[in-house]
């Protein structure tokens, strides 16, 4: 598998770590469900992180990425019970996956990028918090 999903313990907060293979569409439309079925069952939104450390992102899968995480699926980014998407990693694509996602033509979905997951978690539980 080249991913895994996790909500925190009693956080409204879903980790998608993707591990060094692509994901397929297949594989990222099961990962949709997956967060679809932890957004189910809680009862106020959530943020969505998505961790790329692992992942080797290439310009033709970050674009297949944007296309299909920007098709209103539920558990996708765009999903309205997101309260943020944050993702974390440290290569170009991964800061311009966020700034294609705040485009229009993309669903201005607000995304952040992160260093590190300590860096994600102390953000998204900071607004929780407030």
């Amino acid at each position: 598998m080249a991913y895994s999903v996790e909500q925190l313990d009693s956080e409204p907060i879903i980790i998608v770590s993707l591990g060094e293979q692509t994901q397929s569409v297949d594989e990222t439309t099961q990962t949709y469900q997956e967060v679809a079925a932890l957004l189910d069952a809680l009862s106020d939104k959530a943020f969505l992180i998505t961790d790329y450390t692992k992942s080797d992102l290439t310009f033709s899968e970050m674009a297949l990425s944007l296309r299909t995480a920007t098709q209103g699926e539920a558990g996708s980014p765009t999903d309205p019970r997101i309260l943020q998407n944050l993702l974390i990693g440290t290569d170009e694509l991964v800061e311009m996956a966020s700034q294609s996602l705040m485009q229009t033509q993309y669903g201005k979905v607000k995304t952040l990028v992160f260093a590190n997951r300590e860096d994600a978690l102390t953000y998204a539980r900071a607004l929780l918090s407030s």
